[in-house]
């Protein structure tokens, strides 16, 4: 101000742009002794600065985000990975259909299986349809809402009598409770620890995509705040969720 500035002049301090740690502070130049914000930080002042509205940012947990709609910024921060089983000794053609509940698992069968033509395809969700579909495989069936509660009264009244399943060795859904579905672990889910863990309260809310990410998630992050909201995919990570004594009411369900 001593240079003639407005002390109203609006000011923008972003500290780590477009990292997971991101933080973003708005306010003018009188106030700007009072902000506290880790260095280096850029600085926006004047119009760039007024016009300035950052979006909420939500945490996504999951591996693949490409199928995300959301108005708020998608931060990316993996809280599994997996890793493919060699399995070369499973004679497929006992089965007459092949369920499919993510596109890892269509990619850990297809790197040593081809689904004959016989067989029925059944999808989660059009995330793994695409995947199938990818391969020059057709799919058969795909519930309306996309979780596997709503894909198992369909896979029930099919005409299949074996059903080969491609799983993680942590999966828990309904789909293992039906006497024609035979689960087989293609790849293994694992939960490594990230070298660092971003503050939650930058971000408005935490989407989950399984039950492992939920677990993965309170192995690292004890203090949830209050504001916090959570967006699952499928009645499995909302059952997960619940477990960790969340309230229902900050719950969300979505669809891929």
């Amino acid at each position: 101000m001593e240079g003639g500035s407005d002390g109203t002049t609006a000011v923008v301090l972003v500290h780590n742009a477009s990292h997971v740690d991101q933080q973003v502070v708005k306010t003018t130049i009188e106030l700007l002794d009072q902000v506290e914000i880790p260095t280096p930080a850029l600085i926006l002042v004047g119009n760039p600065a007024a016009i300035a509205n950052p979006k909420p940012r939500l945490l996504f947990t999951g591996i693949d985000s490409s199928r995300l709609n959301f108005r708020e910024e998608l931060v990316h921060f993996p809280l599994i990975r997996t890793s493919q089983r060699i399995i070369n000794d499973l004679d497929i053609s006992l089965f007459d259909g092949v369920i499919f509940t993510s596109r890892t698992a269509v990619d850990a069968f297809f790197k040593s299986y081809r689904p004959l033509a016989t067989q029925k395809m059944f999808a989660v969700g059009p995330h793994a349809a695409e995947a199938i579909e990818s391969k020059g495989v057709e799919v058969h069936v795909i519930p309306e809402i996309y979780d596997a509660d709503h894909l198992a009264p369909l896979v029930i009244h099919s005409e299949c009598s074996k059903i080969l399943y491609p799983c993680s060795q942590l999966s828990e859904n309904v789909l293992h409770e039906i006497d024609s579905v035979n689960p087989v672990i293609f790849y293994n889910t694992h939960s490594p620890e990230p070298d660092s863990i971003p503050p939650l309260h930058l971000f408005a809310g935490v989407i989950f995509s399984s039950p492992s990410t939920v677990d993965a998630f309170f192995s690292l992050w004890n203090e949830i705040p209050e504001a916090l909201v959570f967006y699952v995919y499928g009645k499995s990570s909302r059952s997960r969720l619940l477990s960790y004594h969340i309230d229902s009411q900050r719950i969300y369900d979505v669809q891929l």
